[in-house]
Parts: C-alpha cells; sequence; structure tokens
C-alpha cells in the first residue's frame, strides 16, 4: 500500500505547526540567548519546510490518496508489516530482561533479512546501527537503556 506523498506531507505540515505553537509556549532560559524552544520550534520549522516540498510532488502525481501495487497485493505486505509490528510489540515485552542491545540486533538483522539482505551483511548492519544507537542515547544524551543480560558484562 502507498499512500499519497500529499497525504502524508499534510500530516507532516499539521503536526510541524502543532510542535511548532507548542513550543512557543515553552519557557525562555533566564540570562541566555536561546531557551528551550530552539530545537524544538527548528525541527519544526524544518517538518514544515519540507513538508510543502512533499505535498507538491503528490499533487503532481495524484492518483488518489491510496495506491495498491500489485506485488503488495500479494501476502508479502502484509507479512512484513506483521514483522514490524510484531518487532515493536517484542521491543516493549523483552527490552528489559533480554536488553536493549540484545533486542535492537535481533529487530534489525530480521528486518534487513526480511527486506533481502544477505544474512552476514544483515548482522554486520544489525551490530553497527545497535552500536551508533546505544552510543548516542546512552553516552551522549544520558538516555538509561536497559541493559538486561548484558548487566553482568558492564558492571
Amino acid at each position: 500500500m502507498r499512500i499519497n506523498d500529499a497525504v502524508t506531507g499534510g500530516v507532516l505540515l499539521a503536526s510541524a505547526v502543532a510542535l511548532g505553537l507548542y513550543s512557543s509556549t515553552l519557557p525562555a532560559t533566564p540570562g541566555q540567548d536561546y531557551g528551550a524552544a530552539v530545537f524544538p520550534m527548528a525541527i519544526a520549522i524544518l517538518v514544515g519546510g519540507l513538508s510543502l516540498f512533499l505535498i507538491a510532488s503528490g499533487a503532481r502525481a495524484w492518483r488518489g490518496v491510496v495506491e495498491l501495487p500489485d506485488r503488495e497485493r500479494s501476502f508479502h505486505g502484509p507479512a512484513k508489516f506483521a514483522l514490524a509490528f510484531g518487532s515493536v510489540l517484542f521491543y516493549l515485552l523483552a527490552a528489559e530482561p533480554l536488553g536493549f542491545a540484545v533486542c535492537s540486533v535481533l529487530i534489525v538483522f530480521a528486518l534487513c533479512v526480511s527486506l533481502g539482505t544477505r544474512w552476514w551483511m544483515a548482522a554486520l548492519v544489525a551490530l553497527g546501527i545497535t552500536a551508533a544507537i546505544h552510543v548516542t542515547f546512552s553516552d551522549l544524551l544520558k538516555v538509561p537503556l536497559p541493559l538486561g543480560i548484558l548487566a553482568p558484562l558492564v558492571r
């Protein structure tokens, strides 16, 4: 299933406007030129601008709101959707006992293989993406990620 870019762009534009309106209510930081609203406002402006391009390209190629190519009328489309939905559900249930790293590697590996990637390349991508996300969130942004079964190795 393919949703027209104009529809997606409209939803993103509405989201960007809502984010911009909300971020304008955030308080300023005393003694600084910028405050809590700067980053969300920048994201809102960027997403809003890019959504206008999506709306324009979708309007030029309009064939309806939803288009179903022949290849997606088969079993593969719903199966890939179920895999993506199942991945989110798996993470929600298994993140605490297994840990972020294990869950992330398994999910990215499964998604890559489902898209036709060779198993060894999927394994490398899964390890690389997991490491990059872990460094970004845990080390740089100081967001605690669940360690799970790897906790005895880390501490």
